[in-house]
């Protein structure tokens, strides 16, 4: 990290060389009173004094994004200005357009610095025990993302019961809620609050009404949990647990349909996406058609039991998480040995025995 020393690092400096439109646009972010009718020394001024206001930052930074997060710790650290990658660069443009961070050209490397100011108020902050709580509002909001992204929708009362069991640090519903609520307004992460649930900010699209419809498929199916490594992965809503039907689909789509890794890649997640979510099978033709995928007869009939023996291995929303392989033998295990002896085979049209109220073709016989 190399670190270059600028002249003007005072917010008192920097923000009279901004224009007087750029400063009511930041006085009518921080709500500044009468602003309009404020000449460019007093916007400054007025500016200067909202951006030194310890809670506001606060809230800031505990929604900001990780990588940003991490600069904005290097930088308050430096005595000076540090050199960043051109990479970096956009990653700081939402805390520099607040004036919390500046950036500054030298020669051809990008350069960022803290104000004075602002690493004074920082330094209360972490006085008053600000690292403590975000590192632990971090936690909660990635397990938060996880479930919504594993499991689609959860009751706060099991989010907090699954974050219990893994934690030595309890939380409670009094907790979370006003914990959680500010990502949700800045949208931050994958989930939102419908009613006394969790669900992922998917169902936000037709205003939740796939949640009832949801719940009622989940039923009495127990919920799948992974150690907490495991689960926080799914923190990330690109990740997906990986098995040998995803790679052998993968392997398919490069060997026998000329697609490259990258592309074999990203089609294998939109199709595991789309039959997490239970979009049907037109919609992963759709996701081939969107790569160009053409398929003539044969490699069709080959691709089939690829789809299915995917799709029985994959974690369903409508499963509370596990696969329907995994539903399927928890409630056949369940029946007693007369049971089973009575119907050892289900038939397509009969009601799926894992207790979804579908047929069986439609659900774990898929």
């Amino acid at each position: 990290m190399e670190i270059n020393t600028y002249p003007s690092t005072s917010l008192r400096n920097i923000l009279p060389r901004k224009s007087a439109a750029e400063l009511r646009t930041l006085a009518n972010a921080y709500y500044v009173k009468g602003y309009s009718k404020m000449n460019k020394h007093d916007l400054a001024e007025s500016v200067c004094a909202e951006l030194q206001v310890p809670e506001r930052m606060e809230e800031l930074l505990y929604v900001i994004d990780d990588p940003v997060w991490r600069m904005f710790q290097q930088a308050v650290d430096a005595p000076g200005a540090i050199k960043i990658s051109g990479d970096e660069l956009p990653a700081c443009r939402a805390l520099e357009a607040l004036c919390y961070l500046q950036c500054e050209n030298d020669g051809d490397a990008p350069c960022i610095f803290i104000p004075d100011e602002i690493k004074e108020v920082f330094g209360s902050l972490v006085s008053g025990g600000f690292l403590a709580r975000k590192v632990r509002f971090d936690l909660l909001f990635r397990y938060a993302a996880a479930a919504a992204n594993l499991y689609g929708v959860i009751s706060q009362y099991d989010f907090v019961d699954l974050f219990n069991r893994q934690n030595a640090q309890k939380t409670s519903i009094d907790e979370i809620f006003p914990v959680l609520i500010r990502y949700v307004a800045v949208e931050s992460g994958s989930f939102c609050f419908w009613d006394e649930y969790l669900v992922n900010d998917e169902f936000e699209e037709n205003e939740f009404r796939d949640v009832p419809d949801l719940l009622a498929e989940i039923g009495n199916k127990p919920r799948y949990i992974p150690d907490k490594k495991e689960l926080l992965r799914y923190a990330d809503p690109d990740y997906f647990e990986k098995t040998l039907h995803t790679a052998k689909l993968e392997r398919f789509l490069i060997q026998s349909l000329g697609q490259s890794a990258g592309a074999a890649e990203e089609i294998v997640a939109e199709i595991h996406f789309a039959i997490a979510v239970e979009a049907g099978v037109q919609a992963i033709f759709d996701i081939l058609d969107e790569y160009s995928v053409a398929l003539h007869d044969k490699q069709l009939t080959a691709l089939l039991p690829l789809i299915t023996n995917m799709t029985n291995s994959t974690r369903l929303w409508a499963n509370n998480g596990h696969t329907p392989e995994e539903i399927f033998r928890e409630f056949s295990s369940r029946k007693s040995p007369q049971e089973l002896a009575i119907k050892k085979k289900i038939g397509r049209n009969d009601s799926c025995p894992c207790g979804s109220g579908k047929k069986y073709k439609r659900c774990c016989g898929r």
